[in-house]
């Protein structure tokens, strides 16, 4: 149906369906996988060599979207959730209340609070993904 192909993030009247898991904090997804819906843009738009920060996703999950062809061979895996972010080029968030601190990191050492592109579901975001800022030289 409509929250195909993120059902985890469907929440019931109750809560107010996606708005309100947005409203609320709530997670919209589970153990990352959102990620693999994240690899084209990814691939399409991020440097080669591109050194990504994959945030609630694991190596092994990195291991296997790039031995199924479905991420770009030459990406490195810069990190999830246990090692640092400033290795990273780009990192994927994935949306949760206990995240949340995660996501400042990100826009701390990324110097920015905007997201480059994410994936969405009736306006609330799933999973946003951040491009570090250049560093501009202050030498002349």
């Amino acid at each position: 149906g409509h929250n195909y192909p993120h059902g985890t993030s469907y929440y019931n009247i109750l809560v107010g369906g996606n708005n309100g898991s947005g409203r609320y904090g709530l997670p919209r997804q589970f153990w990352g996988y959102t990620s693999l819906y994240a690899l084209p843009e990814l691939n399409k738009h991020s440097p080669k060599e591109a050194k990504v920060y994959f945030h609630n996703t694991t190596w092994y999950s990195y291991d296997i979207y790039k031995r199924e062809g479905r991420l770009r061979d030459d990406i490195v895996y810069a990190g999830d959730q246990t090692l640092p972010i400033p290795l990273s080029q780009f990192s994927l968030y994935h949306h949760a209340k206990e995240k949340r601190v995660d996501e400042m990191d990100i826009w701390r050492d990324y110097q920015t609070v905007i997201p480059k592109s994410g994936i969405y579901l009736d306006g609330v975001p799933i999973m946003l993904i951040y491009q570090r800022m250049e560093r501009h030289s202050t030498r002349h």
